[in-house]
């Protein structure tokens, strides 16, 4: 009877510190998370790292769970995130960085998600999770049309100058 009460003792405290170690090291919490891979090569990075918040609409949703560069391309850094199991990540999705102009930290934001679209599920080949592709940031959309309005600036003033010629100037006289 003493032994199997020590031998059903030990067995319990083995048991639970089987339990604790699990529960320590976070399994139960992760396995409410999705992983997905983005592979970025316009978005800069700086002040994106480990643990930093993945927000779909302004929500947090995740966060970046590992950020290195890419084994198949350097050009490329390949960000893998974790997020929450209920967001609906859809083909349609993509991922862009934001970040705070004060502080300078990044995170990633999912945009472009609309109802109509089928649940990104699929996984690529050489892949150990669905990619999502890279989309473009709030800066990155401003830099690429500041162009533009700049040429629309210097047509107006080219136009204005000619308006304001000294020929016109006599005519209008």
């Amino acid at each position: 009877a003493k032994y199997t009460f020590i031998g059903f003792s030990v067995l319990s405290l083995l048991a639970l510190a089987v339990f604790i170690t699990l529960w320590l090291s976070g399994f139960s919490k992760d396995s409410s998370f999705d992983y997905y891979t983005i592979y970025f090569r316009n978005n800069s990075l700086s002040g994106l790292q480990p643990e930093a918040q993945v927000t779909m609409r302004g929500i947090k949703i995740g966060s970046v769970y590992q950020v290195s560069i890419s084994e198949k391309d350097v050009a490329l850094v390949k960000v893998i995130i974790k997020v929450d199991t209920q967001t609906p990540v859809k083909t349609d999705t993509k991922a862009m960085v934001n970040r705070n102009l004060l502080t300078g930290l990044a995170w990633i934001e999912l945009e472009g998600t609309t109802e109509n679209s089928a649940e990104l599920t699929n996984i690529l080949p050489d892949e150990e999770h669905p990619v999502i592709p890279e989309g473009q940031g709030q800066l990155e959309q401003i830099a690429l049309t500041l162009p533009a309005i700049f040429e629309k600036i210097d047509q107006f003033l080219t136009k204005a100058n000619l308006i304001a010629s000294d020929q016109n100037k006599a005519s209008i006289e």
